[in-house]
């Protein structure tokens, strides 16, 4: 059901690849001489890895009406769950065989609280915490892929092709706002899922997994400047730091600095270690200059240095050439 939903929500939007999506093919190196040879990469594939390459299109097709079953049936089963009075929420008066007693002076469903047990109405719970939840988990997850694909691009870059998402992504590159924000997201996400489960019972995992999980990580995959730039991201961005602002999930960094403590005895020397970890600056511009990078958005600019590479590239190919024929009359 997620890659549907990915798919329908790409051609409304007419949304294509961005150049930071996971597999767009935006590479760093942490030396200039370490380059994988093709026919070592080939050769690294393994059945197992070869196996996973290529979906045949009949089992696309039979996952395509599995997904749809799954959705069906746990819509079925979360409004069975809330409208019959299974939800752990919901605290009311029941018979003895667990049923709801229905008072029917009452309007429908015409269930009888229970004093003093903090019985959540039904439809609160059906058309307040059923929507908000997997709308919140949605931009928890898209957000999420969205912040890391984008966490090694080059601030100039992203203001450049989504000025929407240079908010966040500019909040997010202060300091160590990323994993602050990995570690308020991750308790945002299990409130979430406690107010889900007790909702919507265990026919929810068909909504929570498939709609308001794997399709935002999807979406933030494929176009993460784009989902940036919504503002459901950039408020739960704000409400994931604030979270660990609050200290609640503070014993996390106690338990990341053991672990780094510990690991600079067991790995003395590998300067490989932290290549590519979160928070590490990875030069991705290709070369271009601070004054380049500052000019931009100026057209006039764009063109001169356009026009100052290309004089460049004339002087090289005059050199190359000029050291060819000398070669040659040294030769003959």
């Amino acid at each position: 059901m997620a890659p549907i939903l990915r798919k329908f929500t790409r051609y409304v939007y007419s949304l294509e690849d961005e150049p930071f999506g996971v597999g767009s093919g935006v590479e760093f190196k942490v030396n200039n001489d370490i380059e994988a040879n093709d026919d070592d990469e080939a050769e690294q594939l393994s059945c197992c890895t070869s196996f996973w390459m290529d979906v045949p299109f009949w089992q696309q097709v039979i996952k395509v009406f599995i997904g749809i079953g799954v959705f069906v049936v746990s819509i079925w089963l979360i409004l069975d769950n809330i409208l019959g009075g299974k939800s752990d929420f919901t605290k009311i008066v029941r018979n003895a065989d667990g049923t709801p007693f229905v008072d029917p002076n009452l309007a429908y469903p015409g269930w009888v609280p229970l004093e003093g047990a903090a019985d959540v109405n039904v439809w609160i719970q059906l058309f307040l915490f059923f929507p908000v939840s997997n709308i919140i988990m949605g931009y928890l997850e898209g957000s999420q892929i969205a912040i890391l694909a984008l966490e090694k691009a080059p601030p100039k870059v992203v203001k450049r092709a989504n000025r929407e998402a240079y908010f966040g992504h500019k909040l997010t590159q202060q300091r160590d706002n990323v994993r602050r924000y990995l570690l308020g997201r991750q308790f945002l996400v299990v409130f979430v899922d406690f107010i889900a489960a007790h909702s919507m019972g265990l026919g929810g995992l068909g909504i929570l997994v498939p709609v308001s999980q794997l399709y935002p990580q999807l979406l933030g995959a494929s176009n993460p400047m784009w989902f940036m730039g919504t503002w459901g991201s950039k408020g739960v961005l704000l409400l994931a730091l604030i979270m660990e602002f609050t200290g609640l999930c503070h014993f996390s960094w106690g338990l990341f600095s053991v672990f780094i403590f510990a690991r600079s005895f067991l790995i003395k020397g590998d300067e490989k270690a932290d290549v590519g970890s979160v928070g590490q600056e990875v030069d991705i511009s290709g070369g271009i200059s601070q004054a380049d990078e500052e000019a931009v958005d100026d057209v006039k600019e764009l063109q001169r240095i356009v026009i100052e590479q290309q004089h460049k590239i004339e002087l090289l190919e005059r050199t190359l050439n000029e050291s060819g024929q000398a070669g040659d009359g040294n030769q003959t």
